[in-house]
């Protein structure tokens, strides 16, 4: 109801909607220059729940930059013969890569085999952060740092190995050789016969191949287009929850015992802001992409343009009228405190644009109604 009106409307009143309708619902929305349009309990601290995803993802693009692409190290610690063998360990040192998969690895392996590193006498050797796959966020992934790395070495290890493929990787490989032009029975194979180790001291080898990610700014809006609740891992090169919230608290002279609070940095668990510093949010995510040359689309998804949430929450804004005209970002989460709906953006409009913030708190299961 409140984006129908934002967008239908060119001089929306302060009064356009009516106080008494769906009780519990709160908003807010202002022009990006601060103008403000319409608001209803704005200052009132709720959970933003996948919103928060906008914080991290403005606090990336300040002390990350959008070119930024992270880097994973191979190294050979050992002699490698003419036959392809490696007397020795083939080593890798992470760099927190978040978005790390089996198509890389596949990558990685053909790479391998190419500068001529084929069976591997000793370990495969893991240096933290080394991500592989999907976790599910901070509350599903190993708590204890040694066995996450191990986890990931195992799972290495299996991509380098046909004969450890699940049905999944092998689909997943049937579907990367058919668009890299590879024969489909064709594999990859390195061969490791010394397991696996998780490196905790200096990183020791020979450089023999980086594998670097997309941009921060692709990464960042694939995450955010599908609410991606592993863009967490970003934390380890940005720092914690409680070190977002002090940022943005900083930034906008806002400390105080009803401050902002994160429990995570992907909207996972208890968090708190109130609908009028979401939108302070988007405006200053706003003003931070344009500074790179960007806009909010090229880190956020569009309705009826990106796949993901959007496009499956709020389907009546992927077609006309409103195709186009919002870029913005979902939130739900199922039972913490009692269900929460959350969706907010930058809606184009006739008047220019507006940034908007429309949470349903305790909305319990009743999500679908809720949107």
């Amino acid at each position: 109801l409140l984006i129908a009106i934002l967008l239908a409307s060119a001089t929306l009143a302060a009064d356009a909607l009516d106080p008494n309708a769906y009780p519990g619902l709160v908003w807010h929305a202002e022009r990006l220059d601060g103008t403000e349009i319409t608001s209803r309990d704005a200052d009132r601290m709720i959970n933003p729940a996948s919103v928060v995803k906008v914080a991290t993802t403005l606090w990336a693009l300040r002390d990350l930059g959008a070119a930024t692409r992270f880097e994973t190290r191979f190294l050979i610690d050992g002699d490698l013969s003419p036959e392809g063998v490696l007397d020795g360990d083939l080593v890798i040192e992470g760099d927190g890569d978040p978005d790390f998969h089996l198509e890389n690895a596949f990558h990685v392996a053909i790479r391998l085999r190419e500068r001529g590193v084929e069976r591997v006498t000793g370990a495969l050797v893991v240096h933290q952060p080394f991500l592989l796959g999907w976790e599910g966020g901070a509350e599903k992934r190993l708590p204890d740092a040694a066995d996450r790395a191990n986890l990931m070495a195992v799972r290495l290890r299996s991509v380098f190995d046909p004969h450890r493929w699940p049905r999944s990787t092998q689909r997943a490989w049937r579907k990367f050789a058919a668009e890299h032009d590879i024969p489909r029975k064709e594999t990859a194979r390195i061969v490791i016969e010394g397991g696996v180790d998780v490196g905790d001291g200096p990183v020791t080898g020979r450089p023999i191949l980086v594998h670097r990610s997309k941009p921060a700014v692709d990464v960042l809006r694939r995450f955010n287009c599908w609410s991606n609740n592993d863009i967490d891992r970003l934390e380890v090169r940005l720092g914690t929850p409680d070190d977002l919230a002090t940022l943005l608290e900083t930034s906008w002279g806002e400390t105080g015992a009803e401050g902002i609070r994160f429990a995570t940095t992907s909207g996972l668990g208890e968090n708190r802001m109130t609908p009028r510093q979401i939108v302070r949010l988007l405006q200053d995510l706003d003003r931070e992409s344009r500074q790179s040359d960007l806009e909010p689309r090229s880190v956020l998804p569009v309705a009826g343009c990106d796949p993901g949430t959007l496009e499956s929450f709020f389907p009546k804004l992927n077609s006309d009228p409103y195709a186009g005209t919002v870029v913005g970002k979902t939130g739900s989460l199922h039972y913490t405190d009692r269900g929460v709906s959350a969706f907010a953006g930058i809606a184009r409009t006739a008047s220019g644009d507006i940034a908007f913030a429309a949470i349903y708190p305790r909305a319990g299961r009743r999500l679908h109604w809720a949107r």
